[in-house]
Parts: structure tokens; sequence; C-alpha cells
């Protein structure tokens, strides 16, 4: 229901466990029950503060075919757009205990303790010259994992044809059980199979830089800039000590997995109508990128300077034939 002031709305989907897209597509998974339901109220008359505003909560709920549940919660989320054309979105979730189908990557089942997630995202005016942007978020969990992250942003437009967007990244993460490896063990509880997690503690940097610029109504060009920078720590290794649970035993694991990433990519597209209809693209993309197997702490991003760069160039031509 979405006329009037009072909102609703419901589903239900259904993933077999056979469903394969194969080479189709990018597939990210399957054998799901999943179904929600919600309600809210919007508020379209404005007031001294803001010109809409809605207030929106639900509950759902995901299950396997073998009628395990997944994940289970409710949601509340809201939405208000201010009088002087800024905008306010935010959101609270709470997942209540489930079960966990994917930790131990096709072993046995695994529980997922309670969470709570949260987050907002902040735009102002985009029809002035400068406007700003920020996102931010988190989400903390009874098992001791937790995540935090922040994007902000600025675009700037000095002309009608001309913007530059410039938005840093920054995430943390605290996985209490991230997956590591299994290894057979006939003595195992779990089935014969040691399903060794580990402590992760990684930190994750990132900025895009955009700029587009359109030269005339045929003829733009589009760029984009990424440096990136993710390091990880991996600690107090532990093995799955009973299946259906969130309890371990500690355990020995004698490889290190610490490391540290960087990379730096860009591309620029060139995009020329040449007559109604019939456009050429011109684009050059850039790769480089440097990773540290061990290392636990962020190198210095100039390194990625110092890398051989992988270049591609594409040319794309259509030719409108008209009747």
């Amino acid at each position: 229901k979405q006329k009037g002031a009072l909102l609703f709305n419901s589903a239900v989907g259904f993933v077999g466990p056979e469903f394969d897209v194969n080479d189709v597509g990018f597939q990210r998974r399957s054998d799901l029950v999943n179904g929600h339901v919600g309600t809210g109220y919007k508020w379209t008359r404005p007031t001294r503060f803001f010109r809409y505003q809605t207030l929106k909560a639900a509950a759902f709920g995901t299950f396997d075919h073998g009628g395990n549940a997944t994940r289970r919660g409710v949601e509340a989320s809201s939405y208000t757009e201010f009088k002087n054309g800024h905008t306010l979105s935010s959101y609270g979730t709470f997942d209540a205990p489930a079960l966990n189908n994917r930790r131990t990557r096709g072993g046995p089942l695994t529980r997922n303790l309670a969470a709570v997630s949260m987050g907002a995202d902040f735009l102002s005016d985009t029809q002035r010259r400068t406007y700003y942007y920020a996102s931010v978020g988190g989400r903390t969990s009874a098992s001791g994992s937790w995540n935090v992250y922040a994007y902000p942003g600025v675009e700037w437009k000095p002309l009608t044809a001309l913007s530059i967007k410039i938005t840093p990244g920054w995430e943390r993460l605290h996985e209490d059980a991230q997956y590591v490896t299994a290894l057979t063990d006939p003595a195992s509880p779990t089935y014969g199979r040691r399903y060794v997690f580990a402590t992760l503690d990684q930190r994750t940097a990132s900025a895009s830089l955009r700029l587009n610029w359109t030269f005339t109504p045929r003829l733009g060009l589009q760029t984009y800039v990424q440096p990136f920078v993710s390091s990880a720590a991996y600690r107090d290794f532990k093995a799955l000590a009973l299946p259906r649970s969130y309890t371990f035993d500690p355990t020995s694991y004698a490889g290190n997995l610490d490391f540290t990433v960087r990379s730096l990519k860009g591309n620029a597209v060139l995009r020329w109508e040449y007559r109604p209809g019939s456009t050429l693209f011109l684009v050059w993309t850039q790769r480089r990128s440097e990773s540290d197997p061990f290392a636990e702490s962020p190198l210095p991003l100039e390194r990625v300077g110092d890398a051989r760069p992988e270049n591609i160039v594409l040319a794309k031509l259509s030719y409108y034939l008209s009747r």
C-alpha cells in the first residue's frame, strides 16, 4: 500500500539450493526462503522544519530449505527532506540469534549471536554549486565482533558543464571468528574435520576523485581515480567446538596470514556523439597494486607508484542506421 499516509508492504521470496547461474552473472547465494512485513507513515504536508518525512518499521526472516533460520530480526528507518533542501536518512536493525550456514564454508552450521546495526546518510542541497554528503554506520554483536565506517564527500560544480567530486573513506573491522581453514581430524566433534578460525582486525582507507566535463552537448570527458590501502592482522586461532554453536577451543596454526594491500586505479572515458544516435567511446584504464603478505600495518602508498602499471585501452563505435 503506497497511496495515502499509511504505508504497508510484505513479500516472500524463494531461491532453490540447486539454482546456479553459471556464467550468466554473479550469484551471491542460493538455498533461501525469505520474507518480510512492514508498515510506515509519511508526512507530505510541509511544516516549519521539513518538506517531507517518512518513518518505517519491519520484521524479517530468512530460512534455508532445511528449515534453519539463518536471519531474523526487526528494522526501523526514517527519511527527512528539510526546508533548505538537505536530506537525512537513518536506520537501525536488530538481528536476533540465528544459525549461520556459510561461516564454515560448506561445513556444519554455526550460531550467530544477537547483533545491532545503525547508520545514517546526509546529503546537502544538490542544487547548490557545492554540496556535501556523508555516510556513517556500524555494527556490534554479542560475539565481540564489530565494524564502523565513514564515507564523507564533497562535490563542486564551478561550471554547469564541469563537476569535481571527492569521497574519502575509512573502515575498521574486528571479526571474532574469521574462517581460516579446515583440517582433517578424526577426533574432532565437528564430523571429522577441525574448522579453524581467528580474530581478525582490519583497517581500510580509500578515496575516489571524479571529474566530469561536458565540452559540448556531443563531447564529454569522465575521469576517475581511486587510491586504496587495507591491512589485516590475524590473532587468537581457535577451532569450532560443536556444530550449531558459537563455542571454540584454542588451537595452533603455523601460518602467518597478516597482509597489507595497496592499489591505485583510474580511468578516463571520452564520449563523442559524432552524429545523432552514433557514438564513439575511447577508454583508458590504468591499475597499479602492491602487497606485503606478512605486514599488519599500512605501508606508504607512494610505493604503489613504483609498481608496474597495467594499461588497458578500449574503443567502441556505434552507428545508427536511419530508416
